[in-house]
């Protein structure tokens, strides 16, 4: 049994962990030209990390993680407006519930489950087409590949899933994010304390993870895509923005170096019907793209791959 996959994202891999627990041959088809951490942080909650238990990976990926007891939300002035105990979850799950690690150690961790030679770099997917009970899949190089099943994990821009899902629609949620790692933990802070603070129009959230590291995000409204004052704005601007909210925050990102500052217009996709057409399924970002809000954008695609083996 084989199948091909779109993708060497966390949807990816996971997947292709878990087909090669039940013996099937994948290949892996990615756009980019070498596979490197990206990103900054993401979170897993109770949801992932069980995906992660069936995966057989949880070991694997709890290792680069820093353990999450509370979550607590904050206004500008550090005030608790609500608290989230974690623990009680863990207890009653029997496994951690909350986890927070840079995106490239999640990556890491995920590369070393697999043979790199089941991965093809620099193949970026351009089409793909039912023809009687395969799908074809074209190549920006002209290379054509067939496959009786195709796993799309090429992210919200699918290009599968803009071929073979025409009807679906990506959509701006009107807010736009920075993310960054700042090194070194500020004096007092709980590594097992995750908060996100409220302003007017702002929010900014703020999560220890390995490597005495902090990883952050700052969020504003957005009247319209590519707003060129945020797009343009640089750490000094974002500092601005959040100057007046409470320690440590102004510490964290006095910290941050300038070049790791990352901006991204928040996009998901509008609900669809189904997530499989013909021989075709599509996965994470690519068949449901939420927002970042609950932080479950990594730990869908972990569940996805879950179910599916």
């Amino acid at each position: 049994m084989r199948a091909v996959i779109i993708g060497a994202g966390i949807a990816g891999l996971a997947v292709a962990k878990g087909l090669r627990l039940l013996g099937w041959e994948t290949e892996i088809y990615e756009q980019a030209s070498e596979l490197k951490p990206l990103g900054a942080g993401l979170s897993l909650s109770a949801n992932a990390l069980r995906a992660l238990r069936v995966l057989g990976l949880y070991e694997t990926v709890v290792a680069e993680a820093q353990p999450i007891h509370r979550l607590d939300l904050l206004d500008d002035e550090g005030q608790v407006l609500q608290s989230t105990d974690f623990q009680r979850f863990s207890q009653r799950y029997g496994h951690l519930s909350m986890a927070v690690l840079h995106r490239g150690d999640l990556h890491r961790a995920l590369l070393t489950e697999l043979p790199r030679s089941i991965i093809r770099t620099d193949m970026e997917c351009v089409d793909a087409r039912q023809v009687g009970d395969k799908i074809v899949l074209h190549f920006a190089d002209g290379e054509i590949v067939e496959s009786e099943l195709v796993l799309a994990c090429d992210g919200i821009h699918s290009a599968v899933r803009r071929a073979l899902f025409p009807e679906s629609r990506e959509h701006f949620a009107r807010y736009a994010c920075w993310r960054a790692i700042s090194p070194g933990l500020p004096q007092g802070m709980d590594p097992a304390r995750l908060t996100e603070s409220w302003g007017a129009g702002k929010r900014i959230g703020l999560a220890a993870i390995p490597g005495e590291r902090v990883y952050w995000f700052g969020c504003c409204g957005a009247e319209r895509l590519h707003d060129p004052k945020l797009a343009q704005a640089d750490l000094a601007g974002v500092k601005a923005m959040f100057s007046g909210f409470h320690d440590p925050v102004p510490e964290v990102l006095d910290r941050t170096p300038a070049d790791s500052l990352i901006w991204t217009d928040i996009l998901d996709l509008d609900p669809m019907p189904s997530f499989t057409r013909g021989n075709a399924v599509l996965l994470g970002d690519a068949a449901h793209a939420v927002t970042p809000d609950l932080g479950q954008g990594a730990g869908l695609a972990m569940e996805d791959a879950a179910v599916l083996t």
